[in-house]
Order: structure tokens, then C-alpha cells, then sequence
């Protein structure tokens, strides 16, 4: 994007693009020019993104009699003046001065300029728990993503603290359920059911868990935690009731699972009930997956995922532990890897994805392609906690 933000402060940004826009696609500002035009409206002949931002401020400052938003300091605001914007809080005087504080005046934004304070009574949940629904689902942002990851889900560092959607509960009801650290886990509302990875800590209280709101089919069809939420929203704001729905957690019990490593992004297989879950990495995608089926299920999702590939094949089976390893090299570079298990070992992901940047495979990396590890395996740095310095968790205890 390359235009202005505005924040909840009221403070106007420049924000200039960092990279091209892929392929054909166009600024919306540009799309929507192009389509009046097409219809043969007049007015739309926005040459740039500045002239766009100067009709918006001639707007707000049209027959403004005491509005708040107003940007008259702005309407003039040339090419260069709109390239090297400074940042500046609302309403913008004549004379492009901001505006940090409201209503230091002692008048409010109403006819007569006093405050208007609206009572409100406070009221309990629209729906309560219950012996079937026992626990009350709270839901919300975490540290790394914004909003529904569709800025920081193209940033293979922020994914990597929280890399798949997961749900967080406390000991007493995590032991009540069978579940244990790490394990898939069904969340359960009346509304529909997400499936997450258990974590298992004190900072939920009993009776009461977390999911975070940011994954979206794009990157887990099946661990959508709005997908859970009922349509009770206030009477006022019309702001749903996020931090509160009553939920069950179950166990998933897979069957087996497995990750397949390629440079590109690939959905989930059609007609198949499975958790699958997309994870970008630097150089390649990293798909997770689960499912509750048979073997059958399990070779038709690895001829879906293998359909196309082209590359010498180097593999691994022990049908008696339910392993499967593939890999595939072409030209001496990575092209896939798929792993998949019915007893749950699988090796950490990180060394075999950081394989998709090296141009050609060394004769080490290659050999231990299907091991899943570098020769003398450095020790696993557990979860990562520090996403600058690349600190795992168990580097930290």
C-alpha cells in the first residue's frame, strides 16, 4: 500500500510501499476510478494517490461547521508535501497545524457543546454455561499477528512464535478432558467446533479458555475461533460477545499426522476430513495436517499432495511403524518434502525448510534428507520465545 493510515488516535501517517504490487493488481483507489470511467461517470480522473488524498480533505473541510473531522490544513497539499507528510492528529487547522487533544475547550462535539453521558445497565452473558457447555471461551489477539494475518501472515518470522492456532486452558480442566500439552483438542460451541493445539498453563483459570482470532481458512480452515462465537452483540456498540462463549474441549485423537514441505501454497485436500494448517516460511510453505482416518486416507492425501511433482524421489517406508518419508530433488535443488507418522514422531521442521534456500543441496544435507536432521543434530530449541534473536524455549530453561 502506498497512501496514509490513521490510527485510533487520530493521527494520519504516510505509509509508503515496500514492494511492487504483484501481477495486475492495482491500487483501490485506481480500480474504483477505472470502473467509474467504464460507466461514464466524471470525477474520477485521479492521477495519484496524492490527488485521491486531497479531494478527502476538501471533503471533511465542505460545509464543516464544527465538525471534528476536518483536514482544511491539508487541501493544498502538493506532490511533495504528500510524499514527505509528517504525521499529525485531527482535525488539521488552515494553517497544518494538528490537533493532540479534544475538547480542551470544555466543549463537546453536540448542539449545545455540553457532554452527553448515556447510563447503562450492566447485564451477564446472553448464554451461560451449562453441564454440556461447561466453559466459557474467551478470544482475542496475540503478540505477533495482526488482525486476521493479512499483512503479518506474508512475514514467516511472526509466524513463527505461535505457528499454528491453539487454545489455552488450565491443568484442572485440561486432566478432566484426557488432554495433554501439544495435543490437538476439539473446541466445541453451539455455534461450531475448531480444533487447536492444547496449551496447558496457569494463566487460564478453571472453568475458562483462550483462543486467539487471527487464522482464517487461508491458513486454518479448521481452527477458525470466530467460526465458534453466537450473534449476541450489545444493544449500543452492536460489538459481539468475543469474550464469552460457552464451549466443551475434547480430544481430537488422530490417527496420524504429517507435514509436507514445497515452495508452493497448496489447500487443503478436497474431500477429506482432516486439520490441515498453513505455516510460511522463509523459503518454502510448510503444511501441517492430521486426520482421524485409515490408510486410505493416508495414501489419498499423499497422491494429492505428490500429483505434479517433478524431481528424483528419495524415500523411506516401515509400514510396521506407520512411517512414510519422501523427498524430492531436482537439478540438485529441494523441491518437496512430505513426512508422515500413525505414532506421532516427526522431527523438527526448521533445518529441512531453511534446505528450499540453498541452490544446490550439499552432499551432508542430502543424506540426511529423510533423517529429518543435520549430521550431528544440534539439540531441538523447543518453541521459539524471541523472534529477533531466534531463541527457543528450551535455550531459556
Amino acid at each position: 500500500k502506498d497512501g496514509t493510515v490513521t490510527n485510533s488516535e487520530r493521527r494520519i501517517s504516510r505509509q509508503r510501499a515496500l514492494f511492487a504490487a504483484p501481477g495486475q493488481a492495482r491500487p483501490d483507489w485506481r480500480i474504483i476510478a477505472d470502473v467509474a470511467k467504464a460507466m461514464g461517470f466524471d470525477g474520477f480522473g485521479w492521477g495519484t494517490q496524492a490527488s485521491v488524498f486531497r479531494e478527502w480533505a476538501r471533503l471533511t473541510a465542505y460545509e464543516n461547521e464544527g465538525r471534528l473531522l476536518n483536514l482544511s490544513g491539508l487541501t493544498a497539499l502538493g506532490p511533495d508535501g504528500y510524499a514527505t507528510l509528517r504525521p499529525v492528529q485531527w482535525p488539521v487547522a488552515a494553517d497544518g497545524t494538528g490537533t493532540a487533544r479534544l475538547f480542551v475547550e470544555g466543549r463537546f462535539q453536540t448542539p449545545d457543546g455540553r457532554a452527553r453521558m448515556i447510563p447503562t445497565r450492566p447485564r451477564g452473558p446472553a448464554d451461560a454455561v451449562d453441564a454440556v457447555y461447561p466453559l466459557s471461551l474467551n478470544t482475542g489477539r496475540i503478540r505477533d499477528q495482526w488482525h486476521t494475518m493479512t499483512r503479518t501472515g506474508l512475514a514467516a518470522d511472526l509466524c513463527r512464535h505461535a505457528p499454528e492456532p491453539f487454545v489455552e486452558m488450565h491443568q484442572v480442566d485440561a486432566e478432566a478432558a484426557g488432554i495433554r500439552e501439544g495435543a490437538l483438542t476439539r473446541v466445541v460451541t453451539r455455534r461450531g467446533e475448531a480444533v487447536a493445539l492444547a496449551r496447558i498453563t496457569d494463566r487460564q483459570r478453571p472453568g475458562g479458555v483462550f483462543m486467539p482470532m487471527h487464522w482464517t481458512d487461508a491458513f486454518a480452515p479448521s481452527g477458525r475461533s470466530n467460526a465458534l462465537i453466537a450473534p449476541n452483540v450489545d444493544p449500543t456498540s452492536g460489538q459481539p460477545e468475543f469474550k464469552h462463549t460457552p464451549a466443551r474441549i475434547r480430544a481430537y485423537r488422530e490417527t496420524w499426522k504429517g507435514f509436507f514441505l514445497s515452495r508452493d501454497i497448496l489447500g487443503a485436500p478436497t474431500g477429506q476430513d482432516l486439520v490441515w494448517r498453513r505455516i510460511p516460511q522463509d523459503a518454502c510453505q510448510q503444511h501441517e495436517f492430521a486426520g482421524r482416518g485409515d490408510t486410505d486416507q493416508r495414501d489419498a492425501v499423499r497422491k494429492v499432495l505428490s500429483r505434479g511433482l517433478i524431481g528424483e524421489v528419495v524415500a523411506y517406508e516401515d509400514p510396521g511403524s506407520g512411517s512414510r518419508r519422501e523427498a524430492w530433488v531436482r537439478d540438485g535443488r529441494l523441491v518437496a518434502v512430505l513426512f508422515m507418522t500413525t505414532t506421532g514422531r516427526l522431527p523438527p521442521r526448521d533445518w529441512l525448510a531453511d534446505l528450499f534456500s540453498m541452490p544446490v543441496l550439499s552432499r551432508d544435507a542430502r543424506s540426511a534428507l529423510l533423517f529429518g536432521r543435520p549430521p550431528g543434530a544440534p539439540v531441538d530449541k523447543g518453541p521459539l520465545v524471541c523472534v529477533c534473536l531466534k531463541v527457543g524455549a528450551k535455550a531459556v530453561q
